[in-house]
């Protein structure tokens, strides 16, 4: 018998334990749910699954994955709460089959205070992916997505739908709690609110916060409460909040929610983007608000003691009976570059003081009725473009009657092509999608500029579906009638031939044609005909 090496010891040690020195440790596991399956008799397998989301989510560990196949679940034995965290590159995650074709409901349950269908509550290292949740006539939750207290927290693709009674309060995504490394993206959020997305509190710590392509619409309200799509809320006194990435989300077609009684300032719909309070470092890649009502506002994004706020590249049109952009306050810092503010009665109200690190650069202000309602001055104010150009100002302004064909671009050979301090333009693109598709804070691409075309908009006809179902206006509500089918959720065909979709709605909101390589038959899923007359030869 021929004489064993003691590399050959070693290297069959590394054998042994590999393939079984982890059999008594913990693996990742899959498991499945389905509206047909047994929480008694099922396994968790695909064949047999187990029948709801919750007793799914008992049996799995850290790590581990349960997918839901498609179908409504109701009640709250299928809401998606208590899930076990997850660890450093193994999240656990609950996700739909695919995406958008799971609902969850409240179904008949009268529901507590913290039953929200999504509760992330002191979690870790959690995914949650393709919901469709739609919550009605239960005022008791003021959430319907919460996260509190939680860190590394990723959900995507998933839509809201509030309907009935609301809380005074109701906002339907929350983040509080301190909470850190939150991801939102790809989502939708529409129905009844105070605010739609909300992150911070009046004492609350938390950052590192991305909210990356939602679309909120704010149709009805009954709270007497400031009101807006988006809200980043600061402590009341000193910073709290802070840290919080907006890229390429959108504020659209929300309605005014005053009732025309008491002092507006504190009734009514504020603004589609709103920062109360004593917010910190809050940054806009790429947003818009495009037919939003808002009282104070298209982005209300500084008051009190608020500092570092930076607009890039972003869109506030048609902003209500005020202002596209208004700051308040007395902290400094203050950047607005290459945006498009425009359709407003007023480009922008600056009562923001003091105004050494206040900039003002690159922006286009077109067809608002006035520039200014106030202007306490900026530190730099340069390579700006106006029309009318009666509205000029500042350094190397930039005034032509050019006419702007898309909120979206600024089109070569405009007054406004290459016109800006850094040879780029004077005005929005928003072409490409911002940050790296399920990137946290800090990690790689989660603040970059991709080379991805973000349009058509991602799952625009699942969000559209959703926005055009009926929700009326409960009772005690404003506005009274709510029509779930107006802007984008309209029917019919746009100017560009093919259906009226997210997408093309924004492209042709001044009346030119959606362009052919942003708005193409690949937006109309209409499935093709089967072919006819055809026979097996």
């Amino acid at each position: 018998m021929p004489k064993i090496q003691k590399t050959q010891i070693f290297f069959l040690a590394i054998i042994f334990f590999g393939l079984f020195g982890l059999a008594g440790s913990s693996r990742a596991a899959t498991y499945y749910v389905a509206t047909t399956g047994n929480n008694s008799t099922g396994n968790g397998s695909t064949g047999n699954p187990w029948q709801t989301v919750g007793y799914g989510i008992s049996q799995m560990a850290g790590g581990d994955t349960l997918i839901v196949k498609d179908g409504t679940y109701s009640g709250t034995a299928n809401f998606i709460t208590g899930v076990p965290n997850g660890s450093v590159g193994a999240y656990t995650t609950i996700k739909a089959e695919n995406p958008f074709e799971v609902r969850i409901t409240r179904g008949t349950d009268n529901l507590l205070y913290y039953d929200n269908p999504i509760r992330m509550n002191a979690n870790s290292y959690v995914e949650v992916e393709g919901f469709i949740l739609d919550i009605a006539d239960d005022s008791t939750p003021p959430s319907v997505v919460g996260v509190t207290g939680s860190d590394h927290i990723k959900l995507k693709k998933f839509i809201v739908k509030r309907s009935g009674v609301l809380d005074q309060y109701a906002n339907i995504v929350a983040i509080s709690g301190g909470s850190t490394y939150v991801l939102l993206e790809d989502c939708g959020v529409t129905g009844g609110m105070r605010y739609g997305i909300y992150a911070g509190g009046t004492a609350d710590t938390s950052r590192y916060i991305i909210l990356r392509r939602c679309v909120v619409r704010n149709d009805y309200s009954n709270s007497t409460q400031p009101k807006a799509a988006f809200a980043t809320y600061g402590n009341n006194a000193g910073i709290g909040i802070r840290d919080v990435l907006y890229q390429n989300t959108v504020a659209i077609d929300g309605q005014n929610t005053w009732d025309g009684t008491g002092d507006p300032s504190s009734r009514a719909t504020y603004a589609g983007y709103y920062n109360p309070k004593n917010a910190a470092d809050v940054t806009y890649h790429g947003t818009i608000t495009l037919n939003n009502y808002g009282y104070w506002g298209g982005m209300g994004i500084k008051e009190l003691s608020g500092t570092n706020m930076t607009l890039d590249s972003c869109v506030i049109w048609d902003s209500g009976e005020n202002y596209g952009l208004r700051l308040s306050g007395n902290q400094d810092y203050v950047s607005v570059n290459k945006c498009t503010i425009g359709g407003n009665a007023a480009g922008f109200y600056h009562a923001s003081s003091p105004v050494d690190n206040h900039f003002l650069k690159n922006t286009l202000f077109y067809n608002n009725t006035s520039l200014s309602a106030s202007n306490y001055g900026w530190a730099t104010e340069s390579n700006n473009g106006f029309n009318p150009v009666g509205q000029a100002r500042g350094t190397n302004p930039i005034a032509s009657t050019d006419n702007l064909e898309y909120i979206t671009r600024i089109e070569a050979g405009s007054a406004w092509d290459g016109a800006a301090d850094d040879g780029g333009d004077v005005g929005a693109n928003i072409l490409n999608k911002w940050g790296v598709d399920g990137t946290l804070w800090g990690e790689t691409g989660y603040d970059q500029l991709t080379d991805n075309s973000l349009w058509p908009w991602p799952y625009e006809d699942k969000i559209k579906e959703v926005f055009s179902e009926a929700n009326s206006s409960p009772a005690g509500s404003n506005p009274a009638t709510n029509d779930t089918t107006r802007g984008f959720a309209s029917s019919g065909t746009g100017l560009y031939g093919g259906p009226i979709t997210l997408t093309s709605y924004i492209w042709e909101y001044l009346g030119s044609a959606c362009p052919a390589e942003i708005c193409t038959a690949s937006s109309d899923t209409t499935a093709p005909a089967a072919p006819s007359g055809l026979s097996v030869q």
